[in-house]
């Protein structure tokens, strides 16, 4: 009888333990069963971000680095040979255009200007006492061309030493400070100069330009006069306001940059040198575009006009005319209303009806 009760109650036990285990694999089933629907669901809603399709107002200033150079710089070659006489000039002098610097030896051009004229004056004499005598059949008339271009050759020859002369007395071009080239050794009294060879440099620094390289889009922006404000890496609290004098119509090969220049004065207290590096800043204005987006917000190209508009949680694909681009903001110029809700980031998992969830 004892034996009969123990195996009951060993059967009643194993019932309970298995009862229990079975439900908790129904409890198990049921959580598994909501978090697959929970996860069906968030997977189903893709997460995007939005914007709304607005009037901007843009600001097109920019700021771009550049370097400052001279307006002016120019070197001076010697255009005749001959032994330094006189010198006014030494490296860091500075001279106003027209300032004589150099004087080279004229003496032997001096003395062949002198015999020339003799000579002239006697052909000038020859072609007059020919002109009288060639009526009465004294002289032939080929004598008689023979002696004008005697005289003739006089002159070029005397305007040629004159001008061999005057290149003897060499003078600034133009105002700056004297700058010695590399292997170019500093003029002094007693030296020679060699026809052609350089002998000194003279850079403006009163006058800068300062050098930058403009984008495509920064270029179209540009013109010729506009205002800019220059300042220089090593004097931070000093502007130079100047204004574009030059715009280059070809970009560089590799950078695809346009080069433009900017004329600055240079300023006592705060003196700029050739080679300083700095910053301009050029204030092109504001330009309000009546409906813009960001340049994200489009599928693909920007000319495709693809975006996606949210209607009732769900994505539409839409198609836009595009206009142009100013600072990442493009222009819409239709197929859009004003106040549209426009996916801005997650849409390259969208397609039309899609649905969405949107996240901050």
């Amino acid at each position: 009888m004892q034996r009969i009760l123990r195996i009951g109650l060993t059967l009643l036990l194993l019932a309970a333990i298995a009862g229990a285990i079975w439900w908790q694999l129904a409890q198990n089933k049921a959580t598994k069963e909501e978090q697959l629907a929970l996860a069906t669901t968030q997977i189903a809603a893709i997460p995007v971000t939005t914007i709304r399709a607005e009037a901007k107002t843009i600001n097109q200033a920019f700021t771009v680095n550049g370097t400052f150079e001279p307006a002016q710089e120019l070197v001076v070659v010697s255009t005749v040979n001959g032994q330094i006489v006189q010198c006014t000039i030494r490296p860091g002098s500075y001279v106003k255009k027209g300032d004589l610097m150099i004087v080279v030896d004229n003496t032997y051009t001096q003395n062949e200007l002198d015999a020339t004229r003799l000579q002239l004056d006697k052909a000038e004499k020859d072609v007059t006492r020919m002109e009288k005598l060639i009526g009465e059949g004294g002289v032939t008339q080929a004598q008689y061309e023979e002696a004008n271009v005697k005289l003739e050759g006089a002159k070029i020859q005397i305007q040629s030493l004159e001008k061999r002369l005057q290149d003897a007395y060499i003078k600034a071009p133009i105002s700056g400070t004297i700058v010695l080239l590399p292997r170019t050794q500093e003029p002094m009294v007693g030296g020679f100069l060699g026809q052609g060879k350089p002998i000194c440099q003279i850079v403006n620094v009163n006058q800068m330009r300062f050098k930058v390289q403009l984008t495509e889009e920064q270029i179209v922006q540009v013109e010729s006069g506009l205002s800019v404000e220059a300042r220089a890496e090593v004097f931070p609290e000093a502007s130079y306001p100047g204004k574009v004098s030059f715009i280059g119509i070809k970009s560089e090969i590799l950078s695809k940059r346009y080069p433009v220049e900017v004329t600055v004065s240079n300023r006592r207290d705060f003196p700029l040198k050739a080679g300083m590096s700095g910053k301009a800043s050029f204030q092109i204005g504001e330009v309000v575009l009546p409906l813009a987006l960001p340049r994200k917000a489009f599928v693909g190209s920007v000319d495709a006009g693809k975006l996606f508009v949210v209607e009732d949680g769900k994505a539409k694909e839409q198609l836009v005319q595009t206009g142009k681009t100013i600072d990442g903001q493009v222009e819409v110029l239709s197929g859009l209303n004003s106040g549209a809700i426009v996916v801005l980031s997650g849409q390259i998992n969208l397609e039309d009806g899609s649905t969405i969830n949107v996240v901050q």
